[in-house]
């Protein structure tokens, strides 16, 4: 059996075994997790360190609410989904509903709350909401 203190990596093996104790995660832990997030919903119009940086310690807070043992990944994917879903800004505009539905006025006013309203529940990527809107 080998000893912790004979492994080259045992200052970051102690690191890491405290930032899990005290749920203290580090900023690199949230972006990795982000750019999965947002792979995964084709989200590619949010600059992920901004976005970790801005919520990191509200997340942090949320994750030490929970119970030792805790999936750090599907927790963390939650708060970041819904803190994405919470922004208004949306991957289409006005004009790409303007030029794929053939409308104007009014009515771009009204997919585009609706686009928002689906994005809310569910984001996604640009073509994704496009999809979802017709």
């Amino acid at each position: 059996m080998i000893s912790i203190s004979e492994d080259e990596f045992v200052d970051i093996i102690i690191r890491d075994w405290i930032n899990l104790q005290n749920r203290d995660h580090r900023l690199n832990d949230f972006e990795t997790v982000f750019d999965e997030v947002s792979n995964e919903c084709g989200i590619d119009y949010v600059n992920g360190n901004k976005f970790c940086k801005k919520h990191i310690e509200s997340w942090r807070e949320s994750l030490r609410l929970l119970k030792e043992g805790y999936d750090f990944r599907e927790e963390t994917s939650k708060l970041i989904v819904n803190d994405l879903s919470s922004m208004n800004l949306i991957p289409i505009n006005g004009r790409d509903i303007m030029e794929e539905f053939n409308i104007s006025g009014p009515q771009v006013g009204m997919m585009l709350e609706k686009a928002r309203d689906l994005f809310r529940h569910n984001p996604c990527s640009k073509a994704e909401l496009i999809r979802r809107l017709k």
